[in-house]
């Protein structure tokens, strides 16, 4: 369950930059709670989420999720697939094949 921009310590907008250091110029938001950082990337063109990248510690390596086109699961826009990336290991992909959505203020365990 998502708790928005209450769920980090700070949370604030760090500007543009391409994506992945050469691709379409990108928003960047910048999220923190108790030491991780996770850094948000969002298209200026379309206002999608494109991946984003998260940080436990400044001296371990980041894990890199990208999502890779959408589909349509109960009129809602979700990636067909996860890219997952950590330290110099290979990419694993993930495909969305289902998607079960929880009615909002439920409780999942």
């Amino acid at each position: 369950v998502s708790r928005g921009p209450q769920a980090f310590t700070d949370f604030h907008y760090l500007g543009s930059e391409p994506f992945d250091g050469q691709g379409e110029t990108v928003d960047v938001l910048v999220g923190a709670l108790a030491g991780a950082e996770s850094h948000w990337y969002f298209s200026r063109q379309t206002g999608t989420l494109l991946g984003y990248d998260f940080i436990r510690a400044d001296n371990q390596d980041r894990c890199e999720i990208r999502f890779q086109g959408t589909q349509d699961f109960s009129g809602q826009k979700f990636p067909k697939v996860f890219q997952v990336r950590h330290g110099d290991k290979s990419p694993a992909l993930y495909q969305i094949d289902a998607i079960d959505f929880a009615a909002p203020g439920s409780d999942l365990k």
